[in-house]
């Protein structure tokens, strides 16, 4: 299981990493551009639900 948790982990912090990535440059190219505030970013692996579904027939 330690496998699993480790991908997940990893595309947890990839998905922290584009979401920082496009905020900062809206910052920088869009005139209307907002902060979001630290409370309401993507951080950890905390901030997301696993839904997962198994189907047996």
């Amino acid at each position: 299981m330690d496998k699993y948790t480790e991908l997940l982990s990893k595309a947890v912090n990839e998905i922290v990493y584009i979401f920082k990535k496009k905020s900062n440059s809206k910052l920088t190219s869009d005139r209307g551009a907002k902060l979001i505030p630290y409370s309401k970013q993507i951080n950890k692996m905390n901030d997301f639900d696993l839904v997962t579904w198994l189907i047996v027939r």
